[in-house]
């Protein structure tokens, strides 16, 4: 098959490797490499420090779209196509912490996923406005979405209690 654009993935030594075969690959070979792996990596390891102490879920790298390989719409593909890399990193503790961030080709697409992002988030604010109870708008009030220069940054916070509630919610209903 074309190894650019089917994926692999690989688990290494309490890593996850994903992404097309020939980069799973690649990264198993420079992992299993006696020598550092100098400045190829030297942008993967700035992103990977950028990432706190204690997060037990987290991945940093570039972003390849073709490897999802479904159709979007048009201002979506060209958002996502613009996404060079990115970090995610995710804190679970009593509560749960998230921090996404994307380096974009452009400031300006920086600043269009942004607002895309904020348009999508005041639509679901206005679908659960009205729910009886708050506990939907709670876990909403948790997302930031922001921008600076040619970077997005996602953050989410919410309480292990309110998510225990959302799901207690959920059991009820189902």
């Amino acid at each position: 098959g074309d190894t650019e654009r089917s994926g692999g993935v690989s688990f290494i030594n309490n890593l996850i490797v994903g992404g097309s075969q020939s980069a799973v690959k690649q990264a198993i070979d420079r992992h299993a490499a006696p020598a550092p792996n100098g400045v190829h990596n030297a942008e993967l390891m700035d992103q990977i420090r950028t990432i706190e102490a204690g997060n037990q879920i987290w991945a940093a790298g570039k972003v390849d779209m073709n490897l999802f390989g479904a159709r979007t719409p048009d201002k979506i593909e060209e958002m996502a196509g613009s996404l060079k890399s990115g970090t995610y990193q995710m804190r679970i503790d009593q509560d749960v912490h998230v921090r996404a961030s994307g380096i974009f080709g452009s400031a300006e697409m920086a600043k269009s996923t942004g607002d895309t992002l904020r348009g999508l988030m005041a639509m679901a604010r206005l679908q659960v406005s009205g729910a009886p109870d708050d506990k939907l708008l709670r876990l909403l009030d948790g997302l930031s979405i922001e921008n600076s220069n040619d970077k997005v940054l996602v953050t989410f916070n919410t309480t292990g209690t309110l998510l225990k509630e959302l799901q207690e919610m959920k059991g009820l209903r189902g």
